[in-house]
């Protein structure tokens, strides 16, 4: 059960996780920091996220430590994070080498002097978007069920945190490519005599025929116009 100081210190580093900028990378690192003040017991702290069907990368870490166990799992499919965002609440070993539930990743991370480990599931509107790795190197660790059930909730606030500024990140990117855009709309609409509609298509024509994302396209033709100015006047 949290203790007062246990609210007062989840509470104050929600406040700080929630202020912080707006690039995922960045966010992540923090709440990983921030998670071993939470979890003393532990060594190391990792974000693992899913980024589309099967794939997994580490968003945030304390140490270069870290992202090798985590990287590991992600190599042989096999271990608690990967575990943890699509199977359970959260996994616990206090001796990873011999732990049977993961026969390969296992001795890599005892190999790497890890002997302990806590996965716990970040979720986002009810579904698993990642987990919160902590790491020690010493075994028996995170056995006291009140260190799960604060890493969980603290895994709540760093959920929240990340989506928001993931969900800013995405809107920024968006609103700076329909600008872009729009502003290459505009630049064929002159320089062709076409309506928004038929520059469009040929913005959407232009990117199909070179298997070039659209934005990338519209982005190529605002630069091509803004270096013609100059290279007019230097001939």
């Amino acid at each position: 059960m949290a203790t007062q100081h246990d609210a007062a210190l989840l509470a104050q580093l929600a406040s700080h996780l929630r202020a912080g900028d707006d690039d995922p990378p960045l966010t992540a690192r923090r709440v990983a920091e921030s998670a071993l003040e939470v979890v003393p017991e532990a060594d190391h702290a990792s974000i693992t996220v899913r980024r589309g069907r099967g794939r997994f990368i580490s968003l945030g870490s304390t140490s270069e430590l870290a992202v090798r166990a985590d990287e590991a799992q992600y190599a042989l499919r096999e271990g608690p994070c990967v575990d943890a965002i699509e199977e359970a609440d959260f996994f616990r070993s206090g001796d990873i080498g011999a732990d049977e539930r993961w026969p390969a990743w296992g001795p890599e991370a005892a190999a790497l002097g890890l002997r302990s480990l806590l996965s716990v599931q970040l979720l986002t509107q009810g579904e698993p978007m990642g987990a919160l790795n902590f790491y020690a190197e010493q075994k028996g660790r995170f056995a006291d069920r009140d260190v799960v059930d604060l890493a969980a909730l603290y895994a709540t606030h760093a959920a929240l945190a990340l989506t928001a500024v993931e969900q800013l990140s995405g809107l920024e990117t968006a609103m700076t490519s329909r600008h872009t855009i729009g502003l290459a709309q505009g630049i064929f609409m002159e320089r062709y005599g076409l309506g928004p509609d038929q520059a469009f298509a040929l913005l959407q024509r232009m990117s199909s025929t070179t298997n070039v994302k659209l934005r990338d396209v519209a982005a190529e033709v605002v630069a091509e116009r803004a270096d013609a100015p100059q290279e007019a006047g230097q001939a």
